[in-house]
């Protein structure tokens, strides 16, 4: 309780005490701003206290936010866009992540991530040139956010370090995208998806263990399209651009992440995928295509969170979840196999491009996944040269 001599001898005197001194009285309850007003204090003095306190306690819950951020980097318990709004709003600095442990080489990835300017080249369906023929075609099929950019930026990372990828003089704007994709992951970054709307079509060709190149038209089409087809809208551009003789290769990326709901669409992929394949069928598509792919991406969710203490090995447990959470799917795409072309190949595969930082940094490259599935399109795709198409019964 207040000491009342005290107040009234502050209150009589306040004109001969220091300032600080007064500060003081005021936090310790002894006399209040009011009285001390009352008593002939200037207000213009109690206003400049209200706005220091108020400014100190900003400071102390920036501290704070600061403080609470950098924790999480540390952890890995933040994305790069919570990161990249936090650097917006000045909540961190470029130095607070510096110093904050994660190591140079992840800061100046996440650096590169939040202040770059990463801007895909943008190619609507009527800008992309004719796909040449007499090659694969390789298609990447997937919801928006289910890692078709990631994938093929691993692929093509995997040819490079295995020195067999032969870019082909055609579609150039293919090729600057080949180049950023595989520059992104160089430089421990994950590539920017695909914006909306926007396609990308590579022309390369890859050497088998014989010196032979396999020529791949290698087209990645946006998640939204893919939607459309399974609301039945109208995407007969895209049609009239995939109708063609060449042989064919279908690569659906299936997320679990979305299938477990840490992610929500609106969309089941059950169910959206078996209609791009019954579309596939119904405008002649699969009469050309050689294999489809399963593919179990971010497969490292499906070891550590679904299956933690599980000893199989990855393509025996990519294979169970599959069965698991897409039966219906696979049902389908066998039926459809032995009505069209039995010698086509159906074959499930785990996926994942390694370990990442705040959803986005590549802290590690795991190649064996690229790997597996560049030798399989090899395996399933043809040479030109004086060769064969060489075909493949399915399971």
């Amino acid at each position: 309780m207040p000491n009342n001599y005290q107040k009234q001898t502050i209150l009589r005197n306040f004109q001969n005490i220091p300032e600080e001194s007064l500060k003081q009285a005021v936090n310790s309850g002894i006399v209040t701003e009011e009285e001390l007003k009352q008593a002939g204090l200037d207000s213009s003095i109690i206003n400049r206290w209200r706005k220091e306190k108020e400014s100190k306690e900003a400071i102390g819950k920036n501290d704070m936010i600061r403080d609470d951020i950098i924790n999480r980097i540390r952890d890995n318990n933040i994305s790069i866009f919570e990161i990249r709004r936090a650097l917006r709003d000045n909540q961190i600095s470029i130095e607070d992540l510096r110093s904050s442990g994660i190591g140079e080489r992840i800061a100046k990835a996440v650096e590169r991530l939040c202040l770059e300017n990463r801007n895909t080249i943008f190619t609507t369906i009527d800008q992309l040139p004719p796909m040449e023929d007499n090659r694969s075609d390789i298609y990447f099929v997937g919801l928006a956010g289910t890692g078709k950019s990631t994938m093929l930026a691993g692929l093509l990372n995997c040819a490079v370090k295995r020195g067999v990828l032969m870019p082909d003089p055609y579609a150039h704007d293919g090729a600057k995208y080949k180049d950023q994709i595989l520059s992104d992951l160089k430089r421990d970054m994950l590539p920017e998806g695909t914006a909306a709307g926007s396609y990308n079509y590579i022309a390369i060709s890859v050497k088998d263990e014989l010196g032979r190149n396999h020529p791949f038209n290698v087209v990645e089409v946006p998640g939204e399209m893919y939607k459309d087809i399974y609301q039945g809208n109208d995407i007969s551009s895209f049609l009239g651009y995939i109708k063609n003789k060449n042989r064919k290769v279908l690569i659906f990326t299936l997320d679990p992440m979305e299938e477990e709901g840490v992610f929500d669409s609106g969309f089941d992929q059950n169910l959206i995928y078996t209609t791009i394949l019954s579309m596939f069928k119904k405008e002649g598509v699969l009469e050309y295509v050689d294999a489809i792919y399963f593919v179990i991406n971010k497969f490292d969710f499906v070891r550590d969170k679904i299956y933690p203490e599980d000893n199989r090995d990855d393509a025996t447990v990519a294979k169970g979840y599959f069965m698991d959470k897409f039966l219906n799917l696979l049902n389908y795409a066998k039926e459809e196999r032995d009505s069209i072309n039995e010698n086509m190949r159906i074959t499930v595969f785990p996926y994942s491009i390694g370990n990442l930082l705040f959803s986005q940094v590549l802290e590690t490259y795991e190649q064996k996944y690229s790997d597996n599935l560049l030798n399989k399109l090899l395996e399933d795709t043809f040479i030109i040269k004086g060769k064969k198409k060489k075909r493949f019964f399915g399971v």
